[in-house]
């Protein structure tokens, strides 16, 4: 009985100042205030003795004995009666069930992380990625794979997320979806699922990590690196069709930077005339991993850079980098007659490997590397990349050519070996 008069539903008193244009009247002895809401609808309040009205919020509340023995006030966070009512019971339950030991705070914590919107956490999501300077396209990019993810499986709360289900849905996707967008789409939910673990905290563990990967049918890791008979004949048809296209292709094979970086390389970006080491000094905003880094330049980067940079204010673009350069690629590699793909067919799907686009001017940058012996940490720093397993298991592409040159061979020196050891023995 005692926990009767102590849980209660109920709606807070507030006192406001009398609205524009009321009117103060007197009904069975009580003071009211009258007057027209914007809406034309005629509202009456009782009035205090300090002259203000007194009214109800929309809101309710509720008011009970929690789990440790002390009054608990919280907003229902609703103006519906009816759903006050029941999210009302729905509390007064939960801490009965924990005062009498049948359910844990723990327990009650899970409940209740299983009924947050999915919704609410992509957009809190969405503010995190802005928070760390990620790319605005790679921000709406996520949230939009992973919605129309979601709205496949029906999911709307947290305690939906179900691995088994979104394998079935991404594998059912294949005949709508093509590979590299699946393959995308399960690193976004994988991203996602990390923020779930170690941001949001919502979650113990990410149902995502690792849900999805075939290597072999991911076109990233196709590409492959020119030879240096094939960078000869684009860098001479090149230079014929179009010098400053040319000059763009040298400084993509000698820095490994990336198609964008290049686009928005400012002459103040570049910084050759100083007593260090030549360099470009990236930002934040232009760099895929959005913290910026310094490229160390070599002399005949510094004098192509040099020739495009004369005359030219700090905040002018070093080299016009045409917004179709992948197409224009593919025409000078045709006329170089330099293969840009091989197609397979694999029960009945056309393949693609072996790609040479913008981006496998990256990958040669760091093949020549490999060819000249530069050490796999240096490699790793030029490259800017996190690890070095991905320098040297995705951008360094080594053909069995490259494998047997002589600084490679053992024949020899095993033959010497074993011949110097009979001689020894005699």
């Amino acid at each position: 009985m005692a926990r009767q008069q102590k849980d209660r539903m109920y709606r807070k008193t507030v006192t406001r100042p009398l609205p524009k244009g009321a009117t103060l009247v007197t009904k069975k002895g009580q003071k009211l205030a009258r007057w027209m809401t914007s809406s034309g609808e005629i509202r009456e309040c009782p009035v205090n003795a300090s002259g203000k009205i007194v009214e109800q919020t929309g809101t309710w509340y509720a008011s009970y004995l929690g789990s440790k023995g002390v009054i608990v006030e919280v907003s229902l966070e609703t103006a519906d009666e009816k759903q006050a009512q029941r999210r009302f019971m729905d509390l007064t339950r939960k801490s009965a069930l924990i005062k009498s030991g049948d359910l844990t705070q723990e327990d009650l914590r899970k409940a209740e992380t299983r009924e947050i919107l999915l919704e609410e956490l992509i957009e809190a999501y969405q503010d995190w990625q802005r928070g760390n300077n990620r790319a605005p396209n790679h921000i709406r990019d996520c949230a939009f794979k992973i919605r129309f993810l979601f709205r496949e499986a029906g999911w709307k709360v947290v305690g939906d997320l179900n691995r088994r289900e979104m394998v079935k849905i991404v594998t059912s996707l294949r005949g709508r979806k093509g590979e590299r967008w699946r393959q995308c789409a399960c690193n976004s939910l994988s991203t996602f699922g990390n923020y779930l673990v170690d941001e949001a905290e919502v979650l113990d563990e990410n149902p995502f990590r690792g849900m999805y990967r075939n290597k072999l049918e991911d076109r990233r890791r196709q590409r492959r690196a020119l030879t240096e008979d094939e960078i000869s004949r684009l860098l001479a048809v090149a230079q014929e069709r179009c010098p400053v296209r040319a000059d763009a292709y040298r400084i993509y094979l000698m820095t490994g930077m990336r198609l964008s970086e290049l686009r928005t390389l400012k002459v103040e970006d570049v910084h050759i005339d100083l007593a260090i080491t030549p360099h470009i000094k990236l930002k934040g905003r232009n760099e895929k991993n959005r913290k910026g880094s310094t490229i160390p330049l070599e002399p005949e980067v510094v004098e192509i850079l040099r020739k495009y940079m004369a005359g030219k204010t700090p905040e002018d673009l070093v080299i016009h980098v045409p917004h179709d350069l992948r197409k224009r690629l593919l025409g000078d590699l045709e006329a170089a007659k330099i293969s840009s793909c091989r197609i397979v067919e694999e029960n009945g799907i056309k393949r693609r490997y072996d790609v040479v686009d913008v981006h496998s001017l990256r990958v040669t940058f760091c093949t020549l590397l490999a060819k000249a012996k530069v050490p796999l940490t240096v490699a790793q720093k030029r490259m800017r990349h996190s690890t070095p397993s991905l320098t040297a298991n995705v951008y360094t592409i080594l053909t069995d050519a490259d494998l047997i040159q002589p600084e490679y061979r053992i024949g020899a020196n095993l033959g010497n070996r074993q011949t110097g050891q009979k001689q020894k023995a005699e």
